[in-house]
């Protein structure tokens, strides 16, 4: 059950937003703020959350990630992302749609 969201694009105010469900940003000092309280959901979208530890969160994004761009065109796990991702914002619109 989806009870958490990080959302690391933190692009909250571009028209193109990928995850439009929050209107701003967390921050270190409160790092979940709450989207909707009945089921739970909560965001972290702390704007520069990579700093907190540079060099080794910018070599292990780059690990996991690399293997996976070098094989974009021979690996299933974009589909499979996409397919998660829509599966759960269909259920925060049916969420939403129900609670109005």
């Amino acid at each position: 059950k989806l009870s958490l969201i990080v959302d690391i694009s933190c692009d909250v105010t571009n028209k193109a937003n990928p995850l439009p469900v929050y209107e701003s940003t967390t921050s270190f000092v409160k790092p979940v703020d709450t989207i909707m309280s009945n089921p739970p959901l909560g965001i972290i979208a702390i704007d520069n959350l990579p700093t907190l530890v540079p060099e080794e969160s910018s070599r292990e994004f780059a690990n996991a990630l690399l293997p996976h761009l070098l094989e974009f065109d021979s690996t299933d796990v974009w589909q499979k992302a996409l397919d998660i991702f829509e599966y759960h914002s269909s259920k925060i619109d049916q969420v939403n749609t129900h609670h109005k």
